[in-house]
Parts: structure tokens; C-alpha cells; sequence
């Protein structure tokens, strides 16, 4: 009796793609991940202190008051990495990441965020990963930048600690710091130089001009490790649609899925898209994002796919000519003269400080 019960549950097995020996993978599980590191350099590509923005966060998101990216004066900022979980069956996980030469400001659901000897780290002790059953989600309704991260197919994620508890459809954390990024980006006479330090490949890069709301873009193929690409703009595509659609492909071909290319294109498009500047948008794969954050997953899942998008704003030759002459009407002007500097310089956003430094490091070199 017991070896046609067992017989017959072996047929079942079969019948749903189910092997015997496939019971461990009945809790398949695969992790994908994408993020963003932003920050700005001179026309020289030496990289710049600025002052990320946390203003664009919803309430709910949890804040160390004594590192918050506002506070932080930075040459890279950490943005919006989300990690996304699909499991064959629910299942407990421990979430664990760091950041050498930086510090996790933000983050959701409640984690364990602490300063070491290298830079921060991260920590969820307890996830359950929830495949179909639905989230009970905070701020549904509201909009924002954050909440377009939550268009996929990913599983709940229920985090409880001794005195929260909350449901997210991935988990969510920030930070500033010094981290090297591996491409160095410079700009001469209208052309982009972009020198590939890191000792990965880069997959894809777009060089983009954003003025008065008209986006031009040129895309570029790979850059060896140790390698440089020079682009211009002499022959280039236009339309913010355009160059999102370009993203969402090559995001995809590093392995992220659909809903998750377009949820990341669609969280940063205002920023990436419509933000008056120039700068180049490069694609890091798993190797480079897991030197840049090492993450741990226990138990290790079978398959993780980390896919970061480099943000380097870059200023012009020109741009730096007229930040010398707000810089020296802000030292010897009248005072209706020093506001309509200090006025310009504020348009600038969380570039104006970078800005200003630029003038410091140009003055230096006369």
C-alpha cells in the first residue's frame, strides 16, 4: 500500500515538472536587485563634493538622524537600491549589505543600520518572502518617485521586528559616501571622455544633454576594464521616450525582467530624463555592483541578478567660466550683485556646492 501511495505521489510530482530529487528547489529562490550611485565632476573629471537629497522619500521610510544625505557631504551617493525576492514557496531570509568607504542613511522596511571600520552596513535578520499572498503596502495611494519601484511581479516581503512590523514588495535602502566608481568621465570642447578605472567591463553607457526640456543622447556599447570611449554629439537620437526605451533594453539585457527595467527608467526619469545638465548613465553588472556593495542572502539563493546604473553628471568648460565670474562678483560685487549670484548658483540644486569647489580646485591650478 505504501509503494503505490508513494508511487502515485510520484506520478503527481511528475505530472506538475516536479522531479523527486527537485525538492529542495519547491523553495526556489531568485533575487534581482537595481540601484543607482550619482555624483558630478569637473569638465577635468575630478570628482565633486555635493550634498544628496533625501526630501523625495516618503514618511514611512525609516532616517538616521545622525547620517542623514542632506547632512552628508559626499563625492557618491547611494540611490534607491531595491532588492525584489521570488520564491516558489514562503520562505525566511537574512539580508545583509555593505558599503565600503560610505554609510546606509535610509531604508524600509526596519533594519539594523551600523557604522563599522570599512563603512556601513545593513541588515534585515528575518524577511519572509510571501509568494502570493497580498501586501498590505504603506502609502498606498500616494505617489512619488518611490512608489514606482513597487511595479512588478515581485513576491510580499513581511518584516517584523519587536516593535514594527510591515509589508513591502522589496526592500529599500540609501546612503552617501567616497566610493571610486570605475568610469571617469571628462569633457573637452563638447566631447565626453569616459576612462573605464574599475577592473570589470562596463555593459552599456548613454551619453546625455538635457536643455529646456530637449534630450539628446548618444549610446555606447561596451568599455573594457582599462579602456576609454570618446563620444559626441554630432550625430545623436532625441526624445526622453526614446533614450527610456533605450534603457529599459539594455537593463533587461543584463538581466533584469521587464516590470523591473521600466520600474527603475520610470523612478528616475525625471531626474535621468528631464534634469537640465549633461551626463552619462552607465551600466554596472552583479561583478561590479557586488565589489561596490557586497551583499549576503542566507540561504544563498539560486540565482541574483544586482544591476547598477552609474548617474556621473559632468560640467562644461563653459559652465565653469561663468561659475569663476558668479564666484568673483559673490567675493567684489554690490550686494544686489552678490544675490543675483548666490541666486544662480542655488539653481544649480545639490550641484551648487559641487560648483563652487570646482572654482576652488580651478584656482589652484592659475
Amino acid at each position: 500500500m505504501r509503494i503505490h501511495l508513494c508511487l502515485a505521489l510520484l506520478a503527481l510530482a511528475a505530472a506538475a515538472g516536479i522531479r523527486a530529487e527537485d525538492g529542495e528547489k519547491a523553495k526556489q529562490l531568485i533575487v534581482h536587485e537595481w540601484g543607482t550611485f550619482s555624483g558630478i565632476a569637473g569638465s577635468d573629471g575630478a570628482p565633486l563634493h555635493f550634498y544628496p537629497n533625501n526630501n523625495d522619500l516618503p514618511t514611512f521610510v525609516y532616517k538616521d538622524v545622525l547620517k542623514l544625505k542632506d547632512g552628508l557631504y559626499s563625492t557618491v551617493s547611494l540611490e534607491t537600491p531595491v532588492t525584489y525576492f521570488y520564491a516558489r514557496e514562503a520562505i525566511k531570509v537574512k539580508v545583509k549589505a555593505s558599503f565600503p568607504g560610505g554609510v546606509f542613511s535610509e531604508w524600509f522596511p526596519q533594519a539594523t543600520a551600523e557604522l563599522e571600520d570599512k563603512g556601513g552596513t545593513i541588515e534585515w535578520s528575518e524577511v519572509e518572502v510571501l509568494p502570493g499572498e497580498k501586501a498590505k503596502l504603506p502609502g498606498a495611494g500616494e505617489s512619488g518617485r518611490y512608489f514606482r519601484a513597487r511595479e512588478t511581479d515581485a513576491n510580499t516581503l513581511r518584516v517584523k521586528t519587536e516593535k514594527t512590523e510591515a509589508d513591502e514588495r522589496f526592500l529599500f535602502y540609501r546612503g552617501a559616501g567616497g566610493s571610486k566608481l570605475p568610469l571617469r568621465v571628462s569633457n573637452t570642447q563638447g566631447t565626453f571622455t569616459l576612462a573605464n578605472q574599475g577592473e570589470e567591463p562596463i555593459a552599456a553607457f548613454f551619453a546625455v544633454n538635457v536643455k529646456d526640456n530637449k534630450v539628446t543622447f548618444v549610446t555606447g556599447g561596451e568599455i573594457k576594464d582599462g579602456a576609454d570611449a570618446r563620444v559626441d554629439f554630432h550625430k545623436v537620437s532625441e526624445g526622453a521616450d526614446a533614450l527610456g526605451e533605450a534603457l529599459a533594453k539594455a537593463l533587461v539585457a543584463q538581466g533584469l525582467y521587464e516590470k523591473e527595467a521600466r520600474a527603475m527608467v520610470a523612478t528616475w526619469r525625471d531626474a535621468w530624463l528631464e534634469e537640465d545638465g549633461n551626463r552619462v548613465l552607465y551600466l554596472m553588472n552583479t561583478k561590479v555592483s557586488d565589489r561596490l556593495i557586497p551583499l549576503q542572502i542566507t540561504p544563498k539563493p539560486e540565482e541574483i541578478v544586482r544591476v547598477m546604473v552609474g548617474r556621473q553628471d559632468v560640467f562644461t568648460p563653459e559652465q565653469e567660466v561663468e561659475f569663476k565670474l558668479l564666484a568673483a562678483e559673490l567675493k567684489n560685487g554690490s550686494p544686489e550683485t552678490k544675490e543675483k549670484a548666490t541666486k544662480a548658483f542655488d539653481k544649480l540644486g545639490r550641484w551648487a556646492m559641487a560648483a563652487r569647489e570646482r572654482v576652488e580646485q580651478m584656482a589652484k591650478h592659475e
